[in-house]
């Protein structure tokens, strides 16, 4: 695991830390590898506002374009789990592929599987004040 420092935005980390307290009441951390990925993940995170974010950085509710080796891309959306249905595109932030995407920006090569993962593309859907994240 990367020591490394990411950015995420302040009212993101709030959701998150709520996240990461909720599933640790559903789950032990001890048998919750993801979540206890995510809670040191957020301990290194460095805390934005909004205005302050670049658009360059994946965050909640953003669409993240990869590149697999051989050329292969796949389009994600990054999102809050919830207990309907999951799209196929859409990567919930709490499994171990939305933890590492979580703060990584364009160029950012991750390994995941024995996969390596280029991040080649990333548009941000903006939240609206009327709009809320996905809930539980």
């Amino acid at each position: 695991m990367s020591e490394e420092r990411f950015l995420i935005e302040k009212k993101e980390y709030v959701l998150l830390k709520q996240a990461v307290s909720l599933s640790s009441h559903h789950i032990p951390l001890t048998e919750n590898k993801p979540v206890v990925y995510l809670k040191e993940k957020l301990q290194r995170a460095k805390i934005m506002d909004d205005e302050y974010m670049p658009l360059d950085v994946v965050r909640l509710n953003t669409m993240v374009t990869v590149s697999l080796r051989g050329g292969a891309q796949r389009r994600f959306l990054l999102v809050m789990p919830s207990p309907g249905v999951c799209h196929k595109d859409e990567v919930s932030v709490l499994s171990p592929l939305g933890i590492t995407l979580l703060g990584s920006s364009i160029g950012r090569v991750l390994s995941m599987e024995k996969q390596h993962l280029t991040i080649t593309h990333i548009e941000q859907k903006r939240m609206t004040e009327n709009s809320t994240f996905n809930s539980f």
